[in-house]
């Protein structure tokens, strides 16, 4: 566990049955084996029962009342511990949209998957605790990466933005680390990036999509898409790597988006030949973290608004010897305090709260 350091007392929940049919029974035996001979670890096993991620904060909910814990991990992808479909509005805002004729004008509609209802202590579907998840992908080895991933080490750093996101300039210095650039696409490709470069601390400000998680695009000075890194840059070995993106769904670890998906939807996981986030895990990344739907970016000076106080937030808070799970829970409430940074027409105010809600950490987180 962690690469066999000590860890703060963390909750873990999963359900037993669910993670079986996705990773094998005698894999999950292993799995909670090692979690119950951790002594600072709990588990909690959500019963059959359990439909929704309302249903599972329930019984979340008295447990961290009753300990205290340092934060919570979700063991398993969406089809063993759900997520919450958040409408990150409130009636007000959206009605401030409609009225506007800007409710469309967001890809997700400001709807997107959130696991911060398994934080929240006191019922206001708010956090007090950190939270982080292990998606399965429905491959043990992913499971058993993620929860070896020793402590992150400060010394490497890899970073490429997209031509057009200048404001990736006053987050980089931020990034810990001695060696490396910050790269800019357009002129740059996966086949620029050397063998093993793209591990430590690694930032990604580049394009995503919903349905292809294989790759991030920057773009070219007239507009066009020109793929920037793929999941063949993810190293073999990335072992206590942590992954900052502000890529639209860089962190969606099943599909579709919450947008998209329907009380008959069938949820569909990421293994690691299909998603950045899920490879950077089986490579022994501590984190990845990044948006479950579509980010948004400044795009003029001083770019003290959207996106950019998150990621300056995140960074300062890894260098301070925050964990990631804290760090971004951290970051959270740093960017909650100031919103919304200057800018308070319906539409900034709607996409600063999607950008404080959406933002999500994948892995182990400690």
């Amino acid at each position: 566990m962690g690469g066999g350091r000590s860890l703060p007392k963390l909750l873990f929940v999963t359900a037993r049955p669910k993670l079986e049919t996705n990773i094998g029974r005698s894999e999950t035996a292993r799995v909670l084996q090692a979690l119950g001979k951790t002594p600072a670890l709990r588990v909690l096993d959500l019963p059959p029962s359990v439909k929704t991620a309302e249903d599972a904060a329930r019984i979340v909910r008295p447990r961290l009342a009753a300990e205290a814990f340092a934060g919570v991990i979700l063991l398993g992808g969406f089809d063993v511990v759900p997520a919450y479909k958040l409408d990150v509005l409130d009636s007000a805002a959206r009605q401030a949209l409609e009225a506007g004729g800007l409710d469309t004008q967001d890809a997700d509609g400001f709807i997107v998957w959130s696991d911060e209802l398994y934080g929240d202590r006191d019922g206001d579907f708010m956090a007090e605790l950190p939270v982080s998840r292990i998606p399965d992908g429905r491959r043990s080895d992913v499971v058993f990466a993620a929860l070896q991933a020793p402590k992150f080490p400060p010394g490497q750093r890899f970073a490429v933005r997209n031509t057009h996101r200048l404001f990736a300039t006053t987050v980089f210095p931020l990034v810990p680390g001695r060696e490396g650039q910050l790269e800019v696409s357009e002129k740059y490709a996966p086949e620029d990036v050397p063998a093993g470069a793209a591990a430590g601390a690694v930032y990604f400000m580049l394009h995503g999509s919903a349905r292809d998680g294989t790759r991030f695009w920057g773009e070219t000075e007239g507009g066009a898409a020109y793929e920037a890194v793929a999941v063949e840059n993810v190293p073999y070995r990335a072992a206590g790597s942590v992954v900052f993106t502000g890529c639209c769904w860089g962190a969606l670890a099943m599909s579709p988006p919450a947008s998209r998906a329907r009380p008959e939807t069938p949820l569909r996981p990421r293994g690691p030949e299909a998603s950045v986030a899920i490879a950077y895990l089986k490579a022994g990344a501590l984190a990845f973290v990044g948006c479950t739907g579509s980010h948004y970016s400044p795009t003029q000076p001083p770019y003290d608004y959207f996106g950019q106080p998150m990621h300056q937030a995140f960074w300062a808070a890894l260098a301070q010897g925050k964990q990631p799970a804290e760090a971004l829970f951290l970051a959270k409430k740093a960017f909650a305090r100031e919103m919304p940074h200057g800018r308070t027409d319906p539409f900034s105010r709607a996409v600063e709260v999607k950008i404080l809600r959406q933002y999500t950490c994948l892995g182990l987180g400690w």
